[in-house]
């Protein structure tokens, strides 16, 4: 099963903080006193000048600061209420869960190989592993999925790392899969970006841009997991949540493993291991 996509930008944000504004606004002010003191204003005119921006600064620290804690334990408070919901969900009822140590159930996942204009591709399970290889022939993203049915609010999980490849590869988790092949991806890159994507019958659509995470192991396996409850989905990577968005158009789907390469002639391996996918449905 396969989905090709274009290459996506990576982009990244920084904002200024709050105490680089009140450092802006004294210096500003500073500023603002000195030429006035070259234009004919007296010293004490200078220093009244001066204490008003401390007073300013002082304050605006104290306001930013008192907006911190509030923030903090709202924080808090949101995070303790997750994690609550994060240990839930990994408690509900078992639909499916493969911890690849039994090869009698290799039938519920692609096995061998497959060539395609998109990419050269095999898949094997050995000792606890479910392994990928690929050769890419253009961009693509290929996922697979268990026997599963379809639900809407669930709990998906799975470990997994790439052992070789580009820098660029990806892996992830696909998740309401309809049978129209429309589905979102939550899937990381090698070095070391998240990212959420939405295919439907419009296109690729990026919800969550790539963007850094220090939850990411860039040289170890990171276990990836999805809460999704109707619209709301929470994003975890090694039981960190990273992220959380809202979006109604699949509305319920399958669920399953990907993995990416961007540009023809790269090659990757991967693997997966533990995969689960809990419901109360």
């Amino acid at each position: 099963m396969m989905a090709k996509r274009q290459t996506k930008m990576k982009t990244s944000r920084k904002s200024i903080r709050p105490w680089l504004w009140i450092l802006i606004l004294v210096c500003m002010t500073g500023i603002s006193s000195c030429q006035n003191t070259n234009d004919g204003f007296n010293n004490a005119t200078a220093t009244a000048q001066g204490e008003r921006a401390i007073r300013m600064a002082t304050e605006m620290a104290s306001y930013a600061e008192a907006t911190r804690s509030a923030l903090n334990i709202n924080l808090q408070a949101t995070e303790g209420a997750l994690q609550s919901l994060f240990d839930s969900a990994a408690r509900w009822p078992v639909l499916f869960e493969d911890t690849f140590d039994r090869v009698d159930k290799a039938k519920d996942w692609p096995l061998g190989s497959q060539d395609d204009p998109l990419a050269a591709i095999s898949w094997s399970i050995t000792a606890g592993k479910y392994d990928w290889e690929a050769e890419a022939n253009d961009s693509f993203v290929w996922w697979a999925y268990p026997t599963l049915d379809s639900t809407s609010d669930f709990y998906l999980a799975a470990s997994a790392r790439q052992i070789s490849g580009p820098s660029t590869g990806e892996y992830g988790l696909v998740y309401r899969i309809t049978e129209n092949d429309e589905y979102y991806l939550f899937e990381l890159s090698a070095d070391g970006q998240f990212a959420v994507f939405l295919n439907d019958t419009n296109g690729w659509e990026a919800l969550l841009d790539w963007q850094d995470s220090d939850a990411i192991q860039l040289d170890g396996e990171n276990q990836m997991a999805v809460i999704a409850q109707g619209e709301q989905f929470y994003f975890f990577i090694n039981g960190q949540k990273v992220a959380d968005l809202a979006d109604d158009r699949l509305a319920e789907g399958k669920a399953g493993l990907l993995i990416g390469l961007s540009n023809d002639g790269d090659t990757g391996k991967w693997e997966f291991d533990n995969f689960e996918y809990r419901s109360m449905e």
